[in-house]
């Protein structure tokens, strides 16, 4: 018997070889990539990318990373912006506030100062005119009753009353009102006793 398939087994042989072959290369470059010697995506991929069976692997070089810490440095600094934004708003608001209490308070003061000068105003002339009732009392204590009823009569009655309260003697004051009509005695013994 004789074989006539030396053609064929050539063949066989061949594709085995290969695959030997193919395998104890990619053993040797798996142990290589393994072991650091080699960086196989680095080397292969590129090849392997231009025949269409991987896709181009997306490199990311230094500029790549560079812009992406800009893009994140960028908004963390637009955030830091919107805060100092607002809070420099806020501040803005708030010192309006202090303003116009400042000028609510200066505004107070200015009416608590006139108030005090005004009273002060009127203290001064109410002193004044306590003087001068007084001195009118003694002129009225001095003079007779009959005299002293018929002027103090005709003033007004709230002058009539400051006069006569201010006089030393109360006895004097009877008499003078003893000596005035009596409505008007009436009138001024009514006020005075308020």
């Amino acid at each position: 018997m004789k074989y006539d398939n030396s053609g064929k087994s050539n063949a066989i042989l061949v594709i085995v070889l290969l695959i030997v072959l193919i395998g104890v290369t990619s053993g040797i470059v798996y142990l290589a990539d393994f072991v650091g010697i080699i960086d196989f995506k680095e080397v292969s991929y590129p090849y392997l990318a231009k025949v269409g069976i991987v896709k181009k692997p997306q490199v990311q070089t230094g500029d790549m990373l560079e812009s992406e810490r800009l893009t994140q440095r960028e908004k963390a600094l637009n955030k830091r912006e919107e805060e100092l934004r607002k809070f420099s708003d806020e501040l803005t608001k708030r010192e309006q506030e202090i303003n116009e209490k400042g000028l609510s308070t200066q505004q107070k003061e200015k009416e608590i100062m006139d108030k005090e000068k005004a009273f002060l105003a009127k203290q001064e002339m109410s002193a004044s005119e306590a003087e001068k009732i007084k001195k009118m009392a003694d002129y009225f204590s001095n003079m007779k009753p009959d005299e002293s009823a018929k002027i103090l009569a005709n003033l007004p009655d709230e002058m009539s009353i400051q006069i006569m309260r201010s006089m030393k003697d109360q006895k004097t004051v009877s008499i003078i009102l003893m000596k005035m009509e009596k409505q008007k005695a009436g009138d001024i013994v009514r006020k005075m006793a308020r």
